[in-house]
This record gives structure tokens, C-alpha cells and sequence, in this order.
């Protein structure tokens, strides 16, 4: 397996925690506060096998709270992308943050 020092990014994707791979194009599951990642064993399915770091919005639980009450498939975030950085806001219902 390879190392990246490049950090997964954690996304809320239908009210379930996962980690953006940042070598190939998989998602993996992650714990709340999960601080390691690894994209599978590689194989037929693409997963190159890459760990690295996780890289979690400084706010989870309130983004999570965020979501309550919202049907599944509409509780998702993702922080907005600039030249490769994540920026993330602190508040997360403003929904600034929110990719469309």
C-alpha cells in the first residue's frame, strides 16, 4: 500500500460519514473521528490500496445536527474546493459550503 500525504476528505454523503480517496476516484465508510484511511485492497474494483490521513471539518457533530430532519438522500455536505483546498466554514448552516 502507498502513502499519501495528501488527506482523504470526510463528506456527508446520505447521513453516512465517508472519505474521498485522493488517488482515484473511491469512497470509503469512515467512523466518526476516524483519523486514518485506507481505499481498500487493490484489486479488480480500482482501490489502489493508498493510506493517508483524514481530514474532517472542524465541525462534524454540527453538520450532522444540521441534517436532522432532512429526508436521507438531502443530508449530504461537501466543503467547496479551491486550487485543491478544502475550505471549511465553521457554521455549517449557512450552507456556503454546500457544493451544488
Amino acid at each position: 500500500m502507498a502513502e499519501s500525504e495528501i488527506p482523504a476528505i470526510a463528506v456527508l454523503s446520505y447521513g453516512r460519514w465517508i472519505g474521498l480517496c485522493p488517488t482515484d476516484a473511491n469512497a470509503m465508510l469512515l467512523e466518526p473521528g476516524q483519523t486514518r484511511f485506507e481505499c481498500g485492497s487493490p484489486g479488480p474494483f480500482g482501490a489502489d490500496g493508498t493510506t493517508c490521513d483524514v481530514r474532517w471539518p472542524p465541525n462534524p457533530d454540527e453538520i450532522a445536527l444540521a441534517m436532522i430532519g432532512l429526508p436521507i438522500e438531502d443530508q449530504n455536505w461537501t466543503p467547496v474546493y479551491y486550487f485543491g483546498e478544502a475550505l471549511l466554514s465553521v457554521d455549517a448552516t449557512i450552507g456556503s459550503d454546500v457544493a451544488p
